[in-house]
Parts: C-alpha cells; sequence; structure tokens
C-alpha cells in the first residue's frame, strides 16, 4: 500500500512539474525580452532558495540516513546565503514588487529571512509562484513519510527541484542584463548544478 501511495505521488509529482515547465517556457517567451526579466530571476531564484531552505531543514530532522541528512543540511548551509545575496542585489538594482502586491509566503517557517518586497515579488510573478507552490505541495506530501520512504521520496524531490532551479538559472543567467545580477545567478547555477550531482548520487544508494 505504501509503495502504492509513493508511486501515485512520484505521478503526480511529475505532472506537476511539467506544468511548471510548461509555465517557465510561457515566461520566458513572454518576459524574456523585457526588462522584467530582473525582477523574474530573482523572485525565481529566492523561490528556489527558500524551497531548499525549508526543505534541507526538514530532512536533517527527519531523514535516516546519514548520507542523506548530511545532505539535507548542506542545502540548507548553501542557499541560506544565496538568498540573503538576492535579496540585497534585487535592493542595489531597485527592484520593487507593484504597490498593490502586498502578499506574503504562506507557512514561511521561522528563521527563513525574506523581506516584504521579496515575498511580494515571488507571489506575484508566475514562474516565482509556481516553485512556491511545488514547494508547499512537496512539505505537505514529504510530510508524510517516514523511515526510509522519506528518504528516497526527499531525495526524488531534490533531484527533481535541482533539475528544474538548473533549466532556470541557465535561462537566467543568458537573459538578464544586470552584470552583477548575471555573476551571481551564474554562482547559484553552478551550486545547483554541484548539489544535483550529489543527489543523484545519493539516491542511486538507497
Amino acid at each position: 500500500m505504501i509503495g502504492k501511495q509513493s508511486s501515485t505521488k512520484r505521478v503526480l509529482g511529475f505532472a506537476l512539474a511539467a506544468l511548471v515547465s510548461a509555465g517557465i517556457s510561457a515566461c520566458a517567451a513572454g518576459m524574456g525580452a523585457t526588462a522584467n526579466v530582473g525582477a523574474e530571476a530573482h523572485a525565481s531564484m529566492s523561490a528556489v532558495h527558500v524551497a531548499e531552505i525549508e526543505e534541507g531543514s526538514m530532512g536533517a530532522q527527519r531523514a535516516t540516513n546519514a548520507q542523506v541528512r548530511a545532505f539535507a543540511q548542506h542545502l540548507v548551509t548553501d542557499h541560506r546565503p544565496f538568498l540573503q545575496q538576492e535579496q540585497q542585489l534585487a535592493s542595489q538594482m531597485g527592484l520593487q514588487a507593484a504597490a498593490t502586491a502586498n502578499v506574503q509566503l504562506p507557512g514561511l517557517q521561522a528563521g527563513v529571512d525574506v523581506n516584504a518586497n521579496t515575498q511580494a515579488l515571488m507571489m506575484s510573478i508566475p514562474t516565482s509562484r509556481a516553485l512556491v507552490e511545488q514547494h508547499m505541495r512537496a512539505m505537505a506530501d514529504l510530510g508524510d513519510e517516514t523511515g526510509a520512504e522519506f528518504d528516497r521520496e526527499f531525495m526524488d524531490r531534490q533531484i527533481a527541484a535541482h533539475r528544474q532551479a538548473l533549466a532556470l538559472a541557465t535561462r537566467f543567467e543568458g537573459a538578464v542584463q544586470n552584470t552583477q545580477q548575471r555573476i551571481l545567478i551564474a554562482q547559484e547555477r553552478a551550486a545547483v548544478q554541484a548539489h544535483l550531482e550529489m543527489a543523484t548520487q545519493i539516491r542511486a544508494g538507497l
């Protein structure tokens, strides 16, 4: 029964990933050639970091496999400073949400430092909002798992999430106009690539 439920979750997860990818492609067509790509890049990469900090924190607390726990903590350690850098750069670039976009991230964990402007941008831009919604579903699904099944589901989620993040970072790196933003995204892309390789190796051993 557990195996059947896990299989169903994977199917739903892949379907959701496809929807998010479709949304990313649509946004690329509509926003890639405009100045809004800087805000979209900031909001989307911030959404990636928030997801990895929160999911990593859960994994570090609940995983039973030592490698999975270490990897989960590694996510928190790596993504937290990137989130801070994203917000600092957004302030320097003057990336501001619309005055009417007074939206807060739902269920934000204590210790995840996201300012109101970045939260509003994340929830008002389709690409980043889809990532937030996917993250919330992943947290709910992972919350239902325990033991070795949690470890496998957690690593499956990280592989899928990092593949998405890598595709986003690759697109944004070639699309943004601000030099500092391009440099930061290149650093984020390299970290995501390294995490994906680690996650793939760990999952193969579970």
